[in-house]
């Protein structure tokens, strides 16, 4: 069976469905297709036949309550201004409405028989305003994205946003999420511009990577305590942020999470045990403290934090590793609290910290790497304590103001470079120090840097 409608023609198919085509064979010719205010899909359709509207130049689709399903690329780049989709529809096919510029309205009722809205289906469309209904439990990927018209978005019954769902919406501000959300995934909301705040549900457990990352006027956000992992840069570029406390489930600060927020001030970081690779890089901290619960900060984590003036290692049981260069280019950072549970300090850790004037070593500390202290030009003093035995290459390098230097008898090496442009600079050591004491030469750089040598 079939009718021809216009443009159009209704063919019923094997499985007994109905399916609303588009002729592209009008009179044995090529079809030319006008532009139409309205197309009115007869009641007995029951599916929308894959691409049947795409890029076709109608304004206005009315649906029958008897449609089931809507194939993919149906209306996609189709001049649609408005759509209502039917309660009765079950199924809506991936860029269903994708590159639709001029849609601006979508209504889906209450009722509706839909449970997702699948990938891309509404990608790069005019939408000005979103609203889900309760039975809508999936946003696929990128099903809103580049949206760049969104301004508010209203989700009763979401229970996962999937990946770039909602992405590049640059002038999205307003969202309500439901309380049956449970995961954010990768870049739901990347590039969000203008979305100034966010209240993120009690029962949200996941936030993926970069999901709210570039969201440039977000000026404060709500991490529910049930939250348990944050993934790599999800509030990265943040610049607008100015503070944030960490859950208590969270135990791992991932990489680049919060790398470029440079309006953060505050940080509180509840139960964390580990703080990755440029997890803070390039923030505005001002006062740095180290709950007890931290085991680990990684390479670059706090790098460029220009405002970080104090930092404070909170004493507790657990040991604490400083990773590679976590604080280098830390130019205002003028005071260091350290305790024993400091058990590493690792090369570069205070590299270019040009505000640091004086430095006490815990005793749980063996080894000063290389460039730990490089180019720290305010430093003034430094106390070793005699647990430390080997003192690495480039150490104190060009550290300026650093005038006299006590090395304890543990220390049985140091490297020739250790003390590289720290010119006219007095060593001190006592006669129980083997190293120096049997030294027969000083080493060249440190006789180019006119070390002195005095035992005491």
């Amino acid at each position: 069976m079939s009718k021809t409608y216009g443009d159009f023609i209704v063919v019923e198919k094997e499985d007994g469905e109905i399916y609303f085509c588009r002729r592209t064979i009008v009179d044995g010719k090529p079809a030319n297709y006008e532009n139409k205010e309205i197309v009115i899909v007869p009641n007995e359709v029951t599916i929308i036949d894959k691409s049947c509207f795409k890029r076709y130049p109608v304004k206005e689709v009315v649906l029958p309550d008897s449609l089931k399903e809507i194939k993919p690329y149906a209306f996609a780049q189709s001049n649609l201004i408005k759509v209502s989709i039917p309660k009765s529809v079950k199924t809506l096919g991936s860029y269903a409405f994708n590159g639709c510029h001029d849609l601006t309205t979508l209504y889906i009722p209450d009722e509706t028989s839909l449970s997702e809205i699948p990938n891309d289906c509404f990608s790069f469309s005019g939408l000005t305003e979103v609203s889900l209904p309760k039975a809508i439990k999936r946003v696929g990927e990128c099903a809103f994205s580049k949206c760049d018209k969104l301004v508010k978005i209203i989700l009763e019954g979401v229970e996962i946003l999937e990946l770039g769902s909602f992405g590049n919406c640059f002038t999205l501000e307003n969202i309500s999420l439901p309380s049956t959300l449970k995961r954010i995934e990768q870049s739901a909301f990347v590039s969000c511009f203008n979305l100034p705040s966010i209240q993120i549900p009690t029962e949200v457990e996941f936030v993926g990577r970069y999901a709210f990352s570039e969201c440039k006027s977000l000026m404060s956000i709500s991490l529910p305590q049930n939250l348990k992992v944050i993934k790599e840069g999800a509030f990265r570029n943040c610049t607008s942020l100015t503070s944030i406390d960490i859950p208590s489930k969270i135990k791992n600060i991932p990489k680049l999470c919060f790398s470029g927020c440079t309006n953060l001030h505050n940080i509180s970081l509840g139960n964390v045990k580990e703080i990755k690779e440029r997890a803070f890089d390039r923030c505005m901290i001002t006062h740095l403290i180290l709950s007890k619960s931290i085991e680990r900060i990684y390479k670059y984590a706090f790098e460029y934090c220009h405002a970080l003036v104090s930092v404070e290692v909170e004493d507790g049981k657990n040991s604490l590793t400083i990773g590679e260069y976590a604080f280098t280019h830390c130019t205002q950072l003028n005071t260091v609290t350290l305790t024993n549970r400091v058990s590493d300090i690792q090369h570069g850790a205070f590299m270019y910290c040009k505000s640091l004037k004086s430095f006490y070593i815990p005793d749980s500390i063996s080894a000063i790497s290389h460039e730990t202290f490089g180019y720290c030009s305010s430093l003034e003093k430094v106390v070793i304590p005699e647990s430390v035995n080997s003192i690495d290459r480039q150490a104190f390098k060009e550290c300026v103001n650093l005038k006299n230097l006590y090395i304890p008898s543990s220390v049985v090496y140091i490297y020739s470079t250790a003390f590289e442009s720290c010119e006219n600079m007095t060593v001190y050591y006592n006669k129980d120090n083997w190293l120096l004491a049997n030294a027969k030469k000083i080493p060249e750089q440190m006789q180019k840097d006119n070390i002195q040598f005095v035992c005491v």
